[in-house]
C-alpha cells in the first residue's frame, strides 16, 4: 500500500474514533448513576473529629511568599480553614539572598527578602513553620552538591560550623528584634529536610546530619531558649529512635520530632522488611510506628509533627484515587500527631480553584466530633458533624486536599495532594 495512502486512512480512522468518543449519538444517554442512600443516627454517640487539616500546609520553597498569587491563596485558605502554620523548603536558599562573603571574606547578612516573606505571611494571621534549608553557596563545603530539584539547592555541609553557627544566630536574633519574642516563640524551626534522602549530603549522612541538628539547636538556643526547635526531618519517618537516643545522650535541646511519610514509601525503608503494605494502609502505620518509638525513648512526651505526608509523591500520579482509613487507630493517631502538614489547593493546578476545596469551610466550622458516617457503595461518604445548633450532612466526593494520609472518613476520592516530594 502507497505509505502516503496508509497515512491518510489510519488518521481518518483516528479521527473517527475521537469524535464517537467525545461527540455521542444524541439518542445515545448517558448511564444515570445509581442513587444511594444515607442514614445517620444523630441519636448516636459521637466520636472525636479533631481539626488537624486546621493546623499547617505545606508550600513549595520560601521565595514563591513573595508572588501575589501565593499571597492571594494563603489568605484564601486561611478564610477557609483558619489554619495556622505554613512550612516551606529554603530560606537559607541562594535566592533569598540571606548569606555571603565579602572581599575579605567576611561573613554579609542580608534578611531584607527574609522580612518580605515572613511580613506576607504573618499579615494574613499565618505564622511560619521554619525549615532551616538550604546551604547558602557561599557557605558551603566543597565539593558544592546539588540536590535534583529543577533550582537545585545546595546540600553540602557548611564548611565552617562557626560561620553556620553564627548564620543561624544572626537570623534569629534578626527575627526576634523585627517580630519580638513573644511572636518568634510561637514558631517552631526544624533542621533541614529529609536529610536521609539526597537532600543532605554529609557523610555519613546519619552522624553528620547530628552534628548539623546540635550546632543549630545549640545556636538557637543560646539566643533564646524560648525558641522551638525539632528534627531529624526525615523521609519515610527514619532515624527517630537514633535522634532520640542521640539528643538525650548528649543533652541537645528538642522541643518536637518531626518527620515524613508518603503511602508510595518503601515498606522496607519504613518498617525495615520486604512487606506489601497498600498505599492505603502506609501513612496510619507508620505514624503508629513513630508514636511507639517516641513513647518508648528516653524523651516520651515529645510532640511529633508530620511535615509532610501524602498517598503519592509521583506527580504524574496526582489523579489516583485512594481510600484511606477510619476508625479508632486513625483517631488515636490524630490525637498523638500533634501537626500534619497540608498544601494549599491551587499550588498543583495554577490558577484554577480545586473543586474539593469548597468542603473546606463547611468543615472547619464543624465541632471536634462527628455524629457518625455512612459509606454508600465504597464510593461517596458524608458524614453528619454537628454545628452549633443542627447537624448538617457532608458529602466527600472529590473531597479535598488538606485532609489526606490520615483520614477519619472513610471513603475513595480523586486528587492526593497535601504535600509532595518534588521541586517546585
Amino acid at each position: 500500500m502507497n505509505s502516503r495512502v496508509w497515512v491518510l486512512k489510519s488518521a481518518l480512522l483516528a479521527m473517527a474514533v475521537f469524535l464517537l468518543i467525545c461527540f455521542p449519538r444524541r439518542g445515545a444517554a448517558a448511564p444515570r448513576p445509581a442513587s444511594n442512600s444515607v442514614v445517620i443516627n444523630l441519636k448516636a454517640p459521637t466520636t472525636p473529629f479533631p481539626h488537624y487539616w486546621e493546623r499547617m500546609f505545606g508550600s513549595g520553597r520560601a521565595v514563591l511568599a513573595m508572588r501575589a498569587s501565593y499571597l492571594r491563596d494563603l489568605r484564601e485558605v486561611k478564610q477557609a480553614t483558619g489554619f495556622d502554620y505554613v512550612r516551606f523548603h529554603g530560606i537559607l536558599n541562594h535566592g533569598v539572598g540571606v548569606f555571603h562573603l565579602n572581599a575579605q571574606g567576611q561573613p554579609v547578612y542580608n534578611f531584607s527578602y527574609v522580612d518580605q516573606i515572613y511580613d506576607g505571611l504573618l499579615a494574613r494571621g499565618v505564622r511560619p513553620f521554619v525549615e532551616l534549608s538550604f546551604m547558602p553557596p557561599a557557605l558551603s563545603a566543597t565539593p558544592v552538591v546539588h540536590q535534583s530539584f529543577w533550582y537545585h539547592p545546595v546540600v553540602s555541609p557548611p564548611k565552617s560550623w562557626a560561620l553556620w553557627d553564627e548564620l543561624i544566630q544572626h537570623l534569629a536574633r534578626h527575627l526576634i528584634a523585627r517580630y519580638g519574642i513573644a511572636e518568634v516563640s510561637k514558631w517552631y524551626f526544624e533542621v533541614w529536610n529529609e536529610p536521609n534522602l539526597d537532600f543532605w549530603a554529609g557523610d555519613p549522612k546519619q552522624a553528620t546530619y547530628f552534628d548539623l541538628y546540635d550546632h543549630t539547636a545549640r545556636a538557637l538556643k543560646e539566643v533564646s531558649p524560648l525558641l522551638r526547635v525539632g528534627g531529624p526531618a526525615t523521609a519515610q519517618s527514619a532515624w527517630v529512635p537514633a535522634f532520640l537516643d542521640h539528643v538525650a545522650k548528649d543533652h541537645v535541646p528538642v522541643d518536637f520530632v518531626s518527620t515524613h511519610i508518603y503511602g508510595e514509601d518503601p515498606p522496607k525503608n519504613v518498617f525495615g522488611a520486604d512487606e506489601k503494605i497498600p498505599i492505603t494502609k502506609m501513612v496510619c502505620m507508620a505514624a503508629s510506628k513513630v508514636h511507639k518509638e517516641v513513647k518508648d525513648s528516653p524523651l516520651p512526651n515529645l510532640p511529633i509533627f508530620y511535615t509532610e505526608y501524602n498517598a503519592t509523591f509521583h506527580l504524574p500520579r496526582l489523579g489516583i484515587e485512594v481510600t484511606f482509613v477510619d476508625g479508632t487507630d486513625a483517631e488515636e493517631i490524630a490525637a498523638a500527631v500533634a501537626f500534619l502538614a497540608s498544601e494549599p489547593a491551587r499550588y498543583i493546578t495554577g490558577a484554577v480553584l480545586q473543586p474539593h476545596v469548597d468542603a473546606l469551610p463547611s468543615l472547619s466550622r464543624s465541632q471536634d466530633s462527628r455524629q457518625g458516617h455512612d459509606v454508600v457503595a465504597g464510593y461517596t461518604c458524608a458524614i453528619a458533624r454537628r454545628c452549633r445548633h443542627r447537624a448538617d450532612l457532608v458529602p466527600c466526593r472529590g473531597y479535598f486536599r488538606s485532609i489526606a494520609g490520615i483520614c477519619p472518613i472513610q471513603g475513595k476520592r480523586v486528587g492526593v495532594g497535601p504535600t509532595r516530594r518534588s521541586g517546585n
